[in-house]
């Protein structure tokens, strides 16, 4: 009989649900709603689970068919997350002793490159895994978006930001971008003291992040270029400190996987490379994350 393994990719955004054979062959892919509890909350996620799994079934495959399921979930920090997250899986219907839940953020790394090394995840927040040639998973950053999470969407959404209230407030020279801010801003428009008030009001996290986009598409701005290669250079400093620790335990042939967001950015993505190369060979993942999930799923099922 033909073993199948699932792998699962779950977010505060979207899911995506992939099946393969054990030849590598794709049988299922859907895309669902978050899994992420801590985004929407137990029954939403749960919700979302269970109906990923009613679609898988209505084409044919059923939980106990899969031989292993990994599920890469995102805020799946400490081992009571893992509590949570290992008993809505159950729920929906997957086995305990067939189902491993990780931390999505190590998806991407087994997706594009063999252990030992290092995965910088970058979007909204940013977080550096490291992996060892058994596997085991150590963490740097993704703590908190407002004091952990360097070089992600929010850190410079931020400092942009900052930069455009300092320049409404007087206290920095005139400079293209900050129309482009104004613009996203306030669309309809509005004068110096409307603009400041609407910039106090903004807190929600994916908010600010959602400013980066003028950051990471502004190639030509000094004040961009500046706030890429600052992000670039903290990312490099959570990756190298990693390597370190990996080195330390005798780790060699190190390498580093970039994933996320941010990486969709061709100015971005190259002042991370070469930041990053001077560290250990770099890596793009350029495959879906769910790839990574099936192939530990297949590692786990030997």
């Amino acid at each position: 009989m033909t073993r199948l393994y699932l792998g699962v990719n779950g977010n505060g955004s979207w899911t995506e649900l992939r099946v393969a054979d054990e030849q590598g062959r794709e049988v299922l892919c859907l895309r669902g709603g978050p899994t992420s509890f801590k985004a929407v909350g137990n029954a939403k996620a749960f919700a979302n689970m269970r109906e990923l799994t009613r679609r898988m079934e209505m084409a044919g495959v059923r939980p106990r068919l899969i031989s292993r399921s990994v599920w890469g979930l995102s805020g799946c920090d400490t081992p009571e997350d893992q509590m949570v997250y290992e008993a809505l899986v159950q729920q929906a219907g997957f086995p305990p002793e067939k189902t491993l839940v990780v931390n999505d953020a190590v998806l991407p790394f087994w997706a594009a490159a063999d252990v030992p090394g290092v995965v910088v995840v970058a979007g909204t927040g940013s977080v550096v895994m490291g992996i060892d040639s058994r596997g085991a998973v150590s963490r740097i950053g993704g703590w908190n978006y407002a004091f952990s999470d360097m070089g992600s969407g929010y850190w410079m959404g931020c400092r942009l930001l900052r930069e455009q209230t300092l320049w409404l407030d007087g206290c920095r020279e005139d400079c293209k971008t900050f129309r482009k801010v104004e613009q996203k801003l306030m669309p309809q428009g509005g004068t110096r003291e409307e603009m400041l008030y609407r910039l106090s009001t903004l807190t929600r996290s994916d908010e600010i992040a959602s400013y980066a986009s003028i950051v990471l598409e502004t190639a030509d701005s000094p004040l961009c270029r500046r706030l890429r290669q600052e992000a670039a250079e903290k990312l490099t400093g959570y990756a190298g400190q990693m390597l370190e620790q990996l080195r330390a335990k005798g780790e060699t042939d190190l390498k580093i996987v970039l994933a996320g967001s941010l990486m969709v950015s061709d100015c971005f993505r190259a002042q991370a490379v070469e930041a990053m190369e001077k560290l250990a060979p770099v890596i793009v993942s350029a495959v879906p994350a769910t790839m990574g999930a099936l192939r530990i799923a297949k590692e786990r099922d030997r």
